[in-house]
């Protein structure tokens, strides 16, 4: 391969390489990270997704969305309760769907933080308190507006006393903590293995081994043993647990899928069309470590270093399938999974983000946002084939 060098960048030209995973032999575009040609899929010009603003409004989006969740799952358990029971349909059972509003709301708004971080059944708990009180408040407005009028005090007022011990609402009262209860059953298993995923396990749809084509990264802390050392084991979990939190942004502004947590390496995955598309893949680690940056200060203050983190991404095929008996789980398989492992050594010893040619041959016409490496091929172990890979950096954002 010829290559020359203006200035700060290298332009490798046109090269032809057999890909890994079939004998098709594929072309790789030239590496130019100055030319200024770049459209997405859809031949619209790029977009950055990328910035602590939009992130924050991307987590909103998820939030409100999660709240929404909540409500049409309450609604929808109630309606088959009340079908399942012969009851006739009222208006009033609406009221159920602002009732799953209100409780989504304060699950996701407030319950975050310290409050998340207690024993689970600490965390029941107060969510069946809250949920009785939400409940009860709401069934005393609609008693007092609409069923019956209610019972007055001395004082002219609505007695709140001899109205919560109504039949009625004592009855409704237990009806809206069991249906909350399953309602955020079903939602913790879903947040617990991911909201895609749980909807897979729910589908069947890979309780046969599936061939899918996709993009994945693994991200690594750097100097975990140092650290571990240097903190302790408590101090180094709470740490990495922060980075996760603060990860949380860029995933769902890329649209990946963690698929697991191993250590202190996270892997994400994505379908290999949402990967390319604005170059989500790419953009997802330096919105990772300039989340880690702004955060620098914090970290530096409490625990005396700000982690950085190294990363690999490779586009190959997979094997997706639901694995285990005991204990079950959607997993990927295959070559692609154990290049992009291998490619994380790599990444540690240069620094930064690594890519292999094969994701660099999906990406296509790339945006001046990034500068890319001389192409080079790799001698990896376990691996009788070469890979061809280079280092990525973003120059703007």
């Amino acid at each position: 391969m010829s290559t020359r060098r203006t200035g700060l960048s290298t332009i490798a030209h046109t090269r032809i390489v057999r890909s890994p995973w079939s004998s098709t032999i594929v072309r790789f575009p030239p590496i130019a990270s100055t030319v200024p040609k770049f459209r997405n899929f859809a031949g619209r010009p790029w977009r950055c997704s990328s910035g602590m603003r939009s992130q924050q409004l991307t987590i909103l989006r998820h939030k409100v969305a999660r709240v929404l969740t909540f409500a049409i799952l309450t609604q929808a358990l109630v309606f088959m309760l009340n079908w399942y029971a012969g009851n006739k349909f009222h208006p009033v059972q609406f009221t159920w769907f602002l009732l799953g509003l209100l409780v989504g709301a304060v699950e996701q708004f407030f319950f975050t933080g310290p409050i998340a971080r207690l024993p689970i059944y600490l965390q029941i708990g107060l969510r069946v308190v809250l949920v009785w009180f939400i409940g009860m408040g709401l069934l005393s407005l609609i008693m007092i507006a609409d069923l019956e009028p209610p019972a007055m005090n001395e004082l002219g007022l609505v007695d709140l006393k001899a109205l919560w011990k109504h039949p009625v609402m004592e009855r409704v009262a237990l009806n809206a903590v069991m249906v909350s209860a399953l309602v955020m059953l079903f939602m913790e298993m879903e947040r617990l293995v991911g909201a895609r995923m749980f909807r897979r396990f729910i589908t069947g749809r890979y309780a046969h081994p599936r061939r899918e084509d996709r993009v994945v990264m693994f991200i690594d802390l750097e100097g975990s043993t140092r650290l571990t050392e240097q903190l302790g084991d408590e101090r180094y979990f709470a740490l990495l647990n922060r980075c996760f939190e603060l990860m949380t942004g860029p995933v769902l502004a890329s649209g990946a899928e963690i698929l697991k947590y191993v250590g202190d390496e996270v892997i994400m995955t994505w379908h290999t069309p949402e990967a390319v598309r604005d170059e989500r893949c790419l953009h997802l680690y330096f919105d990772i470590r300039e989340a880690l940056e702004r955060e620098g200060p914090a970290f530096q203050r409490r625990y005396g270093v700000v982690p950085r983190f190294h990363a690999a991404l490779h586009r190959g095929e997979v094997i997706a399938a639901q694995v285990g008996t005991i204990r079950r789980s959607i997993d990927l398989s295959g070559d692609a999974m154990n290049t992009c492992a291998r490619l994380t050594g790599v990444a540690k010893e240069m620094g930064g983000l690594v890519i292999s040619g094969d994701l660099l041959q999906a990406l296509g016409t790339r945006s001046p946002t990034f500068r890319c490496g001389e192409l080079r091929e790799l001698d990896i172990r376990g691996k009788e084939r070469s890979v061809s890979a280079c280092a990525v950096d973003r120059i703007a954002n």
